[in-house]
C-alpha cells in the first residue's frame, strides 16, 4: 500500500475565469511550498435531545469551510503569482528583463484561482476552487531563507483520481536570502533593526447561506488593511519622535539579488504606537512598534515592485 508523504506531495495553481470553477485546457502553475494545512473540512455537529436517556444521538455535518495557511518560499519568480492573488493584475513593464508592480487602490477585488494539491502516491488529487488569497504574512529576520504564509479560503473542494493541472508550468526558483534584506525609513537605512513582520489582508468575509451542499456562497472582500511589526534597538529618537508626534513615515522593506531580480515593498503612510520601553536586563534595550498604514486619497496604501525575467502571470494553455 502506498503512503503519502510530504516529499512526494505537490501543489499547483490556475486562475478562475468564471468563480468557483476549476479551469481546464491550461497548465496550471507549478507552486512550490514549505508547509500546507489548506484543505475542506466539514464537521460534525452533535444536537442534545432530551427524554431518550444517555444514548448519544446521530451527529450532522456541519457547514463547509475551505482554508488553510501555504508557507512558500520567498523568490523572485513565482512569488508574484501569490502576489497577485493578493492584489491583483501587475502592471508589467520591460523587455527580457521585467518589472512586475502590484497595486490596490481600494477598489479592485482579487482574483478567484483554483488551488491543486496531488498526494500522487495515493493517488488522490484534491481540487479546491473559487479560492481567494484572505491574507500575507511577510517575515524580515537576520538570519535563516525568508519565507511568506499565506491564508487561502476557498468554496469547495473535490477529490480525484487523476490530476486535473494539465502539465504544471515549472519556473526556476531564485529564492531570497535574509543577508539581501534592507528596511529604510524615510529614505535613509535602518540599520537598528532586529526583526521585522508584514501584514497584508484583504479580510475576505465567508458569505454564509443556507445551501442544501453546506456551502457558503462565496467570500466578499473587506477593507485592505496593512500592518505589522518592527523591532529595533534603542539607539536613537527617530522612530519615537514620529511616534510621540502622531506623524506617519514611509517605510520601505526589500530583498535584492540584483538589479534584475529584486523586491521592494513600499508602505508610504505608516503610524507607529508610543511604544513601550522596558528594561529586563543588563543587555541592550529592545523597542517593539506594532504598526498600522492608513491611505485616505486612495493613493496605495502598499506598492510592491518584484523584478525578474518572467513577462506575465497569466494561465498557460495546455
Amino acid at each position: 500500500m502506498a503512503r503519502s508523504r510530504g516529499v512526494a506531495v505537490s501543489m499547483a495553481g490556475a486562475w478562475e475565469s468564471v468563480y468557483d470553477t476549476a479551469p481546464g485546457l491550461v497548465n496550471y502553475q507549478r507552486l512550490l511550498f514549505r508547509s500546507t494545512n489548506m484543505s475542506g473540512r466539514q464537521p460534525l455537529e452533535r444536537d442534545v435531545v432530551l427524554g431518550v436517556g444517555r444514548s448519544p444521538q446521530d451527529p450532522v455535518r456541519g457547514l463547509v469551510d475551505v482554508v488553510g495557511d501555504v508557507s512558500v518560499p520567498l523568490d523572485d519568480t513565482v512569488f508574484g503569482w501569490w502576489l497577485k492573488g493578493l492584489l491583483g493584475q501587475p502592471q508589467t513593464t520591460g523587455v527580457s528583463d521585467y518589472t512586475h508592480t502590484f497595486t490596490n487602490d481600494g477598489t479592485a477585488d482579487p482574483p478567484s484561482f483554483a488551488l491543486e494539491t496531488a498526494h500522487a502516491k495515493v493517488p488522490r488529487y484534491f481540487m479546491a476552487s473559487g479560492c481567494f488569497v484572505n491574507r500575507l504574512t511577510l517575515p524580515f529576520q537576520p538570519a535563516a531563507r525568508p519565507a511568506a504564509t499565506v491564508n487561502v479560503v476557498g468554496r469547495r473542494e473535490a477529490g480525484a483520481g487523476t490530476s486535473a493541472a494539465g502539465t504544471p508550468v515549472a519556473t526556476a526558483l531564485g529564492r531570497f536570502s535574509s543577508f539581501q534584506g534592507a528596511i529604510s525609513v524615510d529614505d535613509t537605512p535602518l540599520a537598528t533593526v532586529e526583526s521585522a513582520n508584514l501584514v497584508i489582508a484583504n479580510n475576505m468575509e465567508r458569505a454564509t447561506v443556507i445551501d442544501p451542499n453546506g456551502l457558503a456562497a462565496g467570500h466578499d472582500a473587506g477593507m485592505l488593511s496593512v500592518s505589522g511589526n518592527v523591532r529595533v534597538r534603542f539607539t536613537d529618537m527617530a522612530l519615537l519622535d514620529a511616534a510621540s508626534a502622531g506623524t506617519p513615515i514611509d517605510l520601505d522593506l526589500a530583498y535584492t539579488i540584483g538589479a534584475a531580480n529584486a523586491l521592494d515593498i513600499a508602505c508610504p503612510r505608516i503610524f507607529l504606537p508610543q511604544p513601550e520601553i522596558s528594561v529586563s536586563g543588563p543587555g541592550g534595550v529592545i523597542v517593539d512598534y506594532a504598526f498600522e498604514t492608513g491611505d485616505p486619497d486612495a493613493a496605495n496604501a502598499i506598492t510592491i515592485v518584484l523584478k525578474n525575467q518572467r513577462a506575465d502571470y497569466d494561465n498557460v494553455a495546455s
